[in-house]
């Protein structure tokens, strides 16, 4: 049987820190599903679909991704499509309080479900897509954190769109 694992997040915009707990989950799992899922603390910057289209430049060459939007609780999405576990990256201390609270939430409304952990590695840990957005706004330079395939993308992105 194979394992299957789902990424959720808002990915506004994927950032290297997010390709490496992907290309670290592909380790473990034979399938990684991206969710893009909406979440009403955060103000979208870019569209669902320019989100999509943003990773799949990444991932185009591997079967072993499927990306995807997401309208339902993620638990609900997961039990669905035989996905048995979650994965959730963890930044630092904030990001793990957070963490242990949805895990506890996840858990109470399926404990069939489990949540995988990956840590940071530390030239990623203070990588966030709001600070890619503020460098942005700023017009400065993305390249340490933003992989390059999609550099150019982000930038035809907002400046055809107007977002800054």
């Amino acid at each position: 049987m194979k394992s299957i694992a789902i990424f959720p997040g808002s990915f506004d915009p994927i950032t290297l820190g997010h390709q490496d707990i992907v290309n670290r989950a592909l380790t473990i799992f034979d399938c990684i599903i991206i969710g893009l899922a909406p979440s009403i603390k955060k103000r979208p910057f870019l569209s669902i679909k320019d989100r999509i289209s943003l990773i799949n430049k990444i991932y185009i060459k591997n079967s072993n991704i499927k990306i995807i939007k997401i309208n339902e609780l993620i638990i609900d999405f997961a039990k669905k499509n035989c996905v048995n576990f979650l994965i959730r990256g963890i930044r630092n201390n904030i990001d793990l309080i957070y963490e242990q609270e949805l895990n506890q939430i996840n858990y109470t409304l399926s404990n069939n479900i489990e949540t995988i952990f990956f840590l940071a590695k530390p030239k990623y840990q203070i990588i966030s897509s709001t600070l890619i957005k503020e460098i942005l706004l700023h017009k400065g330079n993305i390249k340490l954190f933003v992989d390059q395939r999609i550099i150019l993308m982000l930038k035809d992105i907002i400046k055809n769109n107007k977002l800054i």
